[in-house]
């Protein structure tokens, strides 16, 4: 499991980074926690790419050889001034024999997992409206999916849980 983060990260990056050390408590194996996604073109199709590190980005999304792979769509409208309000989809693509060795498709169970490790760190204990989408096409609905249209069937499982994040203006 590997967490990608900034090195000394602040603002949403901070936040995120909560969320992300709270997804790597996971107990499933080779997955790895992105911070933000961004939209970028490739070879005229959109992209998701995250920050890895040393000035570098990596196309993320479409690795077969992991478990699951954690991002961070942001929303492009912030409001607030010392406290920001910010909306935020995490997105997972999963694969669900590599997490659970039954013959059942247990993706709900993974979806109820995931909520239950987030929950206090994004906000998801107040009430408040989220909205959580599955299907590889509702889920990505930003990037180009034409190259991995497969991974909508058994055993992959994409879903997204989107909600407003909060977080303290530091400067």
């Amino acid at each position: 499991m590997t967490v990608y983060a900034k090195t000394n990260p602040i603002g949403i990056d901070k936040k995120l980074l909560k969320i992300q050390n709270k997804l790597s408590e996971l107990t499933w194996d080779n997955f790895d926690v992105y911070g933000k996604l961004y939209i970028n073109q490739k070879n005229g199709e959109k992209i998701a790419e995250a920050f890895v590190g040393d000035g570098e980005y990596r196309e993320v999304l479409i690795d077969d050889t992991k478990t699951a792979v954690f991002g961070f769509f942001i929303g492009d409208n912030r409001g607030g001034l010392n406290m920001i309000r910010v909306p935020v989809e995490l997105v997972c693509s999963c694969r669900l024999d590599k997490i659970d060795d039954e013959n059942e498709r247990n993706d709900e169970e993974v979806l109820l997992t995931v909520l239950k490790k987030i929950k206090r760190e994004t906000g998801l204990l107040e009430p408040q409206e989220r909205e959580i989408k599955t299907g590889l096409s509702n889920v990505f609905n930003r990037v180009s999916i034409e190259k991995f249209q497969y991974r909508d069937m058994h055993p992959w499982f994409n879903f997204s849980i989107a909600f407003d994040l909060i977080y303290k203006n530091e400067i």
